[in-house]
C-alpha cells in the first residue's frame, strides 16, 4: 500500500530534484521506494 509519506516525498522530490536533497533524503526515498515492492 502506497502511504501519505511516500506521496509526500515524491511532491518534495519534484520541487527539489537536486543530487544534494536527494542524499540528504536517502532514508526517506528507501523507504517511499519500499512501498513499490
Amino acid at each position: 500500500m502506497i502511504t501519505q509519506s511516500t506521496f509526500d516525498f515524491l511532491s518534495e522530490l519534484k520541487q527539489n530534484n537536486t543530487r544534494e536533497w536527494y542524499h540528504a533524503n536517502k532514508d526517506r526515498y528507501k523507504e517511499a521506494f519500499g512501498n513499490f515492492e
